[in-house]
């Protein structure tokens, strides 16, 4: 029933995904087991088709999960990786999500750009040592942050 209807809201729906986010928790051994067997009873009642979608980065774990899809409905490997990893797949749900990662991506470079420019203005020896302290410890974890995002830019460069 669960993953029936997960269907019936999207396009694709990863079984895993599906149930980690009914149950809050990630599924046990038995549960997963439960959720394939009901997975593949939709398809022989015809109401999914089965697809695979591994998810992974090389060198590290990659696992296949299994995808449920809408019956006749064509969905792209981009849309099947995130339907392994809870992003469900609206029609056109895709591409405004896609919309909405290049905003928020563009606007993340405009920012550290104007930040790189004010940097380069700050006078630090005129600080106290405990707003130096403060102000050094908010960058730091801004720094990490514009880190990952660059390492994360990096990968996707490379697929």
């Amino acid at each position: 029933m669960l993953l029936s209807e997960s269907l019936e809201h999207a396009e694709a729906a990863g079984v895993r995904a599906t149930i980690h986010q009914h149950l809050g928790r990630p599924p046990t051994r038995a549960e997963m087991n439960a959720a394939r067997r009901a997975a593949y009873q939709l398809v022989e009642e015809g109401a999914a088709e089965v697809a695979h979608s591994k998810v992974g980065s090389e060198g590290l774990h990659v696992a296949n999960y299994l995808i449920l899809v809408r019956p006749g409905l064509h969905v792209d490997d981009e849309a099947l990786r995130l339907a392994a990893i809870g992003r469900t797949s609206f029609p056109g749900a895709l591409e405004e999500q896609r919309h909405q990662s290049v905003g928020r991506t563009e606007g993340t470079v405009v920012l550290a750009a104007e930040a790189a420019e004010l940097a380069r203005q700050v006078q630090v020896e005129l600080l106290r040592p405990d707003q130096a302290a403060a102000a050094e410890q908010r960058l730091t974890v801004a720094l990490e942050e514009l880190r990952l995002l660059r390492s994360r830019l990096r990968r996707q460069k490379g697929t």
